[in-house]
Order: structure tokens, then C-alpha cells, then sequence
């Protein structure tokens, strides 16, 4: 019998989403004295941003930041920001948030997320508080995403643990250090997805019709609406094909056991 749930093809919307630079930044503080804190942004940085639809209850990202482009407004703290004893920008060129992150809701418009921060090579799960802003329309007809970002993380758990002593007593720098960023998102495009498609030799006719598998295998992304039928049709007549083969194998199994069977008598 032929396995027929390769037609139950659930198909949903993903929306991609892109950073309005002119209106993000990515920020953080550090305590310094002990007394107060500085404060820095980073200038260059970019993701992959994805949705189902505008839902960001359940949203894909991979952000990443150049740590040479930090800027705390000193340039001789700057270079020893970029230099081996904090974020070695010559041999890290990336820091990286990734993940899927399913934000959970706290109360209204505030919610959690959690991520792999990965700086020096070193790679950690951490949370960070989200306030949703909503979405809307700017002026020049784009819609557009709103979010606060904050959050605490521990320098030294990813190398960065330069410090000196103060000779009344603490330390220099603080270990904590502050996430602090303000995200608007503006939408770029929408495409089709399917809903999986589960054994490898499916996949393999699947992606000849220009299509792709996600990372995780979740899903297959659909990147030209018109292939869709043709790539159902496709994978049925394998299986229809996979299917007449096994009965010609099966009635070839069959004459040479009969034939043997001659034989021997």
C-alpha cells in the first residue's frame, strides 16, 4: 500500500525580518569604581531573523556583532577593549547569539528568551528580558517590529578577566556586565513553508525543486510557490515507482523459489 500522508502538506508563512540600523542599537554597562558604570555600544552587527507570520512567540535568529566595533568613547579604552586581555579582536572576529528562542510571557508586552552567546570561542546559555513594543506602520508605508532588550551575563565565564585592585579596596572593573539594547525590525519578505516531509529518500527528490531544509530538519523551506504541486506529484510517483519495484522484487523472489522448487523435484 502506498503511504499516502505525504499529501497532508501543512503550509504556513515565514517572514523575515531585518535590523533598521538607524534606529537599533546594541549596548552594555559595566560597573567601574565601583561607584558608577561606562557605557558602550557596538557599531557593526547583523542577523537572520525569521517568524511564523508576525508571531515572534516562536522566533529563529542568528545575530552576530563585530567586537572590533566597540565604542565606549575612549579610544585608548577602546583598544584595550579590542586587545587579547578582553575580546582579542584579532583572533575572535565574531561574538553570537543563536538559536530558536521561545519567548515565554511573563506578564503583558514582557517576556523571556533564552540563546547560546558564544565570545572567545566559548559558548553559553543565557536569558535575556524582552519588552515586546508591538507592531506597526512608520510613515513610509514599512511594518515594523519593536523591542527592549536587557540582560546580565558574567564577563569572566567567557575569558574577558582583566581586572586590577583598587588600593582602598575592590576592584577596577565589575564582573557583571548589563545587556542593553533598543531593536526595531522591519519586514523584508514572506515565503511559503512546508511542514516536514520525514524519511531521507522524500528529502533528497524534495530539495531538486529548489527548495531547502532548515538547519534542524524541522522544515522545508519553500522558495517558489509554483514547484509545490510539481514536488508532491514528484515524491508520489516515486513512491509509486518505489512501490512497483518491490512488487517486481517480490515476484522475482517468488519465480526462483518456484523454479528451485522444480529443480529439486
Amino acid at each position: 500500500m502506498l503511504n499516502a500522508t505525504i499529501l497532508k502538506t501543512d503550509i504556513d508563512t515565514q517572514t523575515k525580518w531585518d535590523f533598521d540600523p538607524a534606529h537599533t542599537s546594541i549596548g552594555f554597562s559595566v560597573k567601574h569604581l565601583m561607584i558608577s558604570h561606562v557605557k558602550g555600544v557596538f557599531k557593526q552587527f547583523d542577523a537572520s531573523i525569521f517568524t511564523t507570520g508576525d508571531d515572534f512567540t516562536s522566533v529563529e535568529i542568528d545575530f552576530w556583532i563585530n567586537p572590533a566595533s566597540i565604542d565606549t568613547g575612549d579610544e585608548k579604552r577602546d583598544a584595550h577593549l579590542k586587545s587579547a586581555e578582553f575580546f582579542d579582536v584579532r583572533n575572535h572576529k565574531k561574538i553570537n547569539f543563536s538559536g530558536n528562542l521561545y519567548l515565554t510571557k511573563e506578564s503583558k508586552g514582557a517576556y523571556s528568551s533564552y540563546g547560546e552567546l558564544t565570545m572567545k570561542g566559548i559558548t553559553k546559555q543565557i536569558k535575556l528580558d524582552v519588552e515586546f513594543g508591538g507592531v506597526i506602520i512608520d510613515p513610509e508605508g514599512h511594518e515594523k517590529a519593536g523591542f527592549s532588550i536587557t540582560g546580565k551575563i558574567n564577563r569572566k565565564e567567557w575569558g574577558l578577566n582583566w581586572n586590577t585592585a583598587l588600593e582602598a579596596g575592590g576592584m577596577l572593573l565589575g564582573e557583571e556586565v548589563k545587556i542593553e539594547c533598543e531593536i526595531e525590525l522591519i519586514k523584508q519578505s514572506q515565503v511559503k513553508f512546508i511542514q516536514p516531509i520525514k524519511t531521507n529518500n522524500k528529502m533528497t527528490i524534495v530539495k531538486r525543486f529548489g527548495i531547502w531544509i532548515d538547519h534542524a530538519n524541522t522544515h522545508v523551506m519553500e522558495f517558489a510557490d509554483q514547484f509545490q504541486t510539481n514536488i508532491i506529484t514528484s515524491i508520489f510517483k516515486h513512491q509509486q515507482k518505489q512501490h512497483s519495484l518491490g512488487l517486481n522484487e517480490n515476484l522475482m523472489h517468488n519465480k526462483e523459489q518456484h523454479q528451485q522448487h522444480a529443480f529439486v523435484k
